[in-house]
């Protein structure tokens, strides 16, 4: 994995020191004044959060050594609270069907049972004190049941939070793999980017190689993953849903659009399908885009050369046979020998390899 920067590394340990001191109580939902005296907007931290910090240190390195965050986490008005700008989830998705999960849960434990992570602002022209760098849906379910949000507060960079942010959703099954990639194309373009560091957005550059090794991945991991922010907006569209776009759905179109014939015939099939977009699984939308790339052309275009023998008569055919495919067809009685057949063979193959 590549050598993060001294500060980088210290707040990754941060992040986990709270496993020592996660297993304490919270307040009530209501954010009521606890019998200590102490102000409602300051609770000990959830059951849940060590388990959460473990993760954390084992996704970004398996540092054994412990760090801190504050003991204490603040319970905030929602409302004071803002998205971070950098934010990996569609907050038009974000409702009571796509949270009633959380909703359930927060209602069958009376409490929020894993807190958040946000930073402070200073003079928001929009009044927000706080901006949510981690637990977003968390955030947005407190705000619909009338909920006090709990929250760590953490000054960090762009950067920083992007890493906690990662490690927090990677493995949220709720997060689709289309918000991934371009959570991931957009920290390479304006968090990680020289313009980025030049901002003081992050620390240091990276490429996309050297982000997935950040992130403890495969560089290939990485290439496929972002293949989802090159789909056109109308393949995108013919989609019941973003979320129902997979990574194995871009892989298997990328080869179509980026051929600029077989491209307009998908984007041309994607428009078709668009208005029965609704009655159409992800599945099937993938194959009948996958079938409009494939389709090869039609008379005289298929055909890519005839080579005739000695006696005057074809003996090799040479044929298009889907986008990147050739198909080479040999009449052994018109060939003298094999030394002829291969002689034609390569002029073949030079010619429309």
């Amino acid at each position: 994995m590549q050598k993060r920067s001294g500060r980088t590394s210290a707040f990754l340990a941060n992040l986990q020191h709270n496993a020592e001191v996660a297993g304490g109580s919270q307040l009530d939902a209501t954010g009521a004044l606890r019998e200590d005296g102490r102000d409602a907007d300051v609770a000990t931290p959830s059951r849940g959060l060590g388990d959460r910090f473990a993760q954390l240190g084992e996704a970004l390195g398996g540092n054994p050594e412990i760090y801190h965050f504050n003991q204490d986490n603040v319970r905030i008005d929602p409302k004071r609270c803002r998205p971070w700008r950098f934010h990996d989830r569609s907050i038009d998705a974000l409702n009571a069907d796509s949270c009633s999960d959380l909703i359930e849960g927060f209602q069958e434990a009376g409490r929020q049972t894993t807190p958040g992570l946000v930073r402070p602002l200073k003079d928001d022209p929009d009044g927000y004190a706080y901006e949510v760098l981690v637990g977003l849906r968390r955030w947005w379910v407190c705000q619909h049941m009338g909920w006090r949000f709990e929250a760590e507060i953490r000054n960090l960079d762009d950067g920083e939070a992007f890493l906690a942010s990662d490690v927090e959703n990677r493995s949220r099954k709720d997060l689709s793999d289309y918000e991934r990639a371009w959570k991931y194309r957009r920290s390479l373009l304006e968090i990680y980017s020289a313009e980025g560091v030049a901002a003081g957005r992050a620390k240091e550059r990276h490429t996309q190689e050297s982000l997935a090794r950040q992130l403890g991945k495969t560089a290939g991991w990485m290439t496929q993953i972002l293949y989802l922010t090159e789909l056109p907006e109308e393949v995108v569209a013919v989609f019941s849903s973003p979320h129902d776009i997979l990574v194995n759905h871009a892989r298997r179109l990328k080869e179509y659009l980026d051929d600029s014939r077989a491209r307009a015939r998908v984007i041309a099939k994607a428009c078709e399908l668009v208005p029965n977009k609704h009655r159409l699984t992800a599945k099937a939308v993938v194959a009948q885009l996958e079938k409009a790339g494939k389709a090869s052309p039609s008379g005289p275009e298929r055909e890519l050369g005839v080579y005739q023998g000695s006696g005057g008569a074809r003996a090799v055919r040479v044929e298009r046979k889907g986008q990147r495919d050739l198909r080479f067809d040999l009449t052994r009685a018109s060939v003298r020998d094999v030394e002829e057949a291969l002689d034609l063979l390569r002029k073949a193959l030079m010619a429309h390899f």
